[in-house]
């Protein structure tokens, strides 16, 4: 009788620990998929920018009665635009960067309905097949026409850019417009976030890094880097 309750007496509190210890384990990793849910959220919303949105119909309403074939082409694009949006932002495994790199000429040929003397963009692809989180160069394009390119009178080019090498994949995203002093905040409080969370993305989906280099009156560029 003694033995069985020492027994108890020894087992109860091992039993306790294990199951807090398994509790606390949980939480943990439903805290985990709290984040990863709003870093997804965050991103999509990040990406429907109103001012996009509704310069984009603009152009379309314009085109309707200028340009009915092209109006109908711009609203086909709009329509692939969002839906991808909304289909890369409830992904959450990376994707190939071909699919993000098709994900980025539609927007960029959206912008250049806007500003076809004004916004010049150039790609020099040498790999395509290697993984990035969804929606994680994309923004950096938009960040590079709408506070680069859009912030200067005469406009400028914007260029994409990826290659590897013996120990990484490289993707990088420049501009020659307004730049800014990176010992400043420039973006606003949810562009930063935004840009954060892709950092966050990056880092933890692919193990890989995003760094940002500008000068005023120089331009900027942005450099994300995956490990092989």
């Amino acid at each position: 009788g003694r033995l069985g309750i020492l027994n108890i007496v020894v087992i109860l509190p091992i039993c306790l620990i294990f199951f807090n210890a398994n509790d606390e384990l949980e939480k943990d990793l439903l805290r985990r998929e709290k984040q990863q849910t709003e870093l997804q959220v965050s991103a999509m919303i990040s990406q429907m920018q109103p001012h996009f949105l509704y310069n984009s119909l603009a152009v379309i309403a314009a085109l309707c009665e200028e340009d009915p074939t092209l109006a109908a082409k711009a609203t086909n694009a709009l329509a692939d635009y969002l839906r991808e949006n909304i289909s890369f932002a409830n992904k959450n495994v990376s994707i190939s960067f071909s699919e993000e790199l098709s994900h980025i000429k539609i927007y960029v040929w959206l912008e250049k309905l806007r500003f076809p003397n004004k916004l010049n963009v150039e790609y020099d692809i040498k790999c395509e097949e290697f993984p990035v989180p969804a929606l994680s160069v994309q923004p950096m394009v938009e960040n590079a026409i709408k506070h680069g390119i859009c912030k200067t009178k005469e406009g400028g080019t914007v260029r994409i850019i990826s290659f590897d090498t013996n120990e990484y994949y490289s993707v990088t995203v420049s501009d020659n417009g307004a730049g800014f002093d990176v010992s400043h905040a420039f973006f606003d409080n949810r562009e930063h976030l935004g840009i954060e969370n892709t950092r966050y993305r990056i880092r933890e989906m692919v193990g890989g890094s995003l760094d940002i280099v500008s000068a005023p009156g120089k331009g900027t560029t942005v450099t994300i880097r995956i490990p092989k």
